[in-house]
């Protein structure tokens, strides 16, 4: 069974105020004191939620501004998580246990490099 993307702040928007209350896009933006165009792109989910406006969208339509980055956060890594190109890359280093710098998924886990701030074993 296929994971659902959890939904981004704009669909979320008009969704749940704009649609429901009968509300226009100009007032809405109005009240957000930006652009219609502004927020119509949010509400189409074609940009991202900035922090500015998780602020404004805070003390104009409820919730914490962390609860809307929340949203957008969630929205953007689950997006990426689908991402073939994500799911297939593998780092070319990782860090180990005892904070050496090892070739990535590397069952030998040859040292490459020590992190700053780690004594060398005497």
């Amino acid at each position: 069974m296929a994971t659902r993307t959890p939904s981004h702040p704009g669909g979320l928007i008009k969704r749940t105020y704009i649609e429901p209350l009968n509300l226009t896009v100009t007032e809405v933006a109005g009240a957000l004191e930006v652009s219609p165009a502004t927020l119509s792109r949010l509400l189409n989910e074609k940009i991202d939620l900035s922090p500015e406006m998780a602020v404004k969208l805070s003390k104009v339509l409820g919730r914490t501004p962390a609860g809307w980055m929340n949203l957008q956060a969630n929205h953007t890594l689950a997006k990426l998580a689908n991402d073939p190109a994500i799911k297939k890359w593998n780092p070319s280093k990782c860090l180990s246990p005892d904070g050496l710098l090892v070739k990535g998924n590397s069952k030998r886990r040859s040292a490459v490099k020590k992190a700053p701030g780690k004594k060398a074993a005497a």
